[in-house]
């Protein structure tokens, strides 16, 4: 079961002290809410001043992830000020840490080594399905967002607006939805780079879309010579109805003259209407045996080629044997995935599934979950902030250094717990 950062960071925080001696508290603002504070009717048990200088932290609600330091503090009243403002008044969903010796980001970094010191140990199920064969696009699935507006590998035209879909989709975890303004063309498009490598190829695009208005979606293609268009979407939504589903411009050559190979999801002028895409690929010259391998793999065991309907991989029939197959090579500084031409056989629009493990990840925002067992972790943690706090050899770094070696045995006997069974091929070996 995935433990979150903030969760995992109380853990840590209760265990460093106890009682009244507390190194961590936690609350809920109860009134006298404002950008500089709030009152707290838990901690109205403490005297004045007592948390001046700790470092509170809103690990939840309207000021998740958000750090300040407390400047006054009325135990009578339970009333906490900090510095600097908040923007808007702190409310009753900014749940909250009162940290003493150390501030959030300190044991988030011990938390994160804990981590890091087994991430080749416990190591988790990964599976990517981002490949498309011969695909020249970058990010042909719309998977790829930098914000719910932005896809990242595209650029927009024309007048309109962009928003990732998550529900009207075909396959993966989105599709682009795209709306024109009246009157006004809009369309995402991605040019290649190294042009000159497709002079005088033969090239194809195809793009699954979706919309209930007839001739006004299509894909075009150009060179900078010549532009080529589809047929447009006949307004039957995805288009089921035929074989492969597919907006289709088909075995074009492109100039030996080219500027630029540039390919486009378009709605043309008229009416303001939605379309939505959920596939678009390139492909001209040769079949592609390389690519690069997804990021956050740490093994791969299997690779497997999809069949013609969508997202079915086959375990019998469309495995790519690692034996004599496919094998990992150095494209420069990039790992690759090569598939054998003699052995593997590539379909142009068809999924690779990758099947393997990754690491495991570090932590950054409170709400990031890890499956490394939390009984390990705040141990780790623990004893490594008791650490840090041994300075010499008085009577508080003797403690420290006692407290320490307490967690580091618990942790100890806590790391085997972590270890997992490497699987596959060492994408880094």
């Amino acid at each position: 079961m995935a433990t979150a950062l903030y969760t995992l960071r109380q853990m840590v925080g209760e265990s460093m002290g106890s009682g009244l001696d507390a190194e961590m508290i936690t609350g809920v603002p109860t009134g006298t809410l404002s950008t500089t504070g709030f009152a707290c009717s838990t901690l109205d048990q403490y005297e004045d001043s007592y948390f001046i200088d700790w470092t509170i932290h809103f690990y939840t609600g309207t000021h998740k992830d958000i750090t300040r330091t407390v400047t006054a503090f009325t135990g009578s009243t339970g009333v906490i000020v900090f510095s600097p403002a908040v923007t808007g008044a702190v409310d009753g969903t900014d749940y909250f840490e009162l940290h003493r010796d150390f501030s959030p980001s300190q044991i988030n970094s011990k938390i994160n080594l804990a981590i890091m010191m087994v991430e080749t140990e416990y190591l988790t199920d990964k599976v990517n399905e981002s490949i498309v064969v011969n695909d020249l696009l970058t990010d042909g699935l719309f998977e790829v967002w930098t914000t719910s507006s932005v896809l990242t590998n595209y650029t927009t035209g024309g007048t309109g607006t962009l928003a990732r879909e998550s529900t009207i989709k075909r396959e993966g975890t989105y599709s682009a939805k795209l709306t024109n303004t009246i009157g006004n063309a809009f369309y995402i498009y991605q040019s290649l780079n190294n042009t000159g490598l497709y002079a005088g190829k033969t090239a194809s695009l195809y793009a699954r879309a979706n919309t209930s208005t007839a001739d006004r979606v299509r894909i075009s293609l150009t060179d900078g010579v010549t532009t080529w268009y589809s047929s447009y979407h006949g307004g039957q939504g995805w288009l089921t109805s035929q074989p492969d589903g597919f907006l289709k411009i088909e075995n074009v050559t492109v100039s030996n003259s080219l500027t630029e190979l540039t390919a486009s999801f378009r709605i043309e002028t008229g009416a303001a209407i939605s379309a939505y895409v959920d596939k678009m690929y390139l492909v001209c010259g040769d079949t592609i045996y390389e690519y690069t391998v997804p990021t956050g793999f740490y093994t791969i065991e299997n690779i497997y080629q999809e069949q013609l309907t969508i997202g079915q991989f086959s375990r019998k029939y469309d495995l790519i044997s690692a034996e004599n197959g496919w094998s990992f090579l150095i494209n420069g500084t990039t790992k690759k995935i090569w598939f054998d031409p003699n052995i593997a056989s590539l379909s142009s629009g068809r999924k690779l599934r990758i099947e393997g493990q990754s690491k495991a990840s570090q932590l950054t925002l409170d709400a990031d979950t890890t499956d490394v067992p939390p009984a390990y972790i705040v141990q780790q943690a623990t004893a490594l902030l008791h650490q840090a706090l041994i300075t010499g050899n008085d009577a508080v770094s003797q403690r420290h250094q006692t407290q320490m070696a307490m967690a580091q045995t618990l942790a100890n006997i806590e790391r085997p717990k972590c270890k997992t069974g490497l699987r596959g091929f060492k994408v880094d070996s």
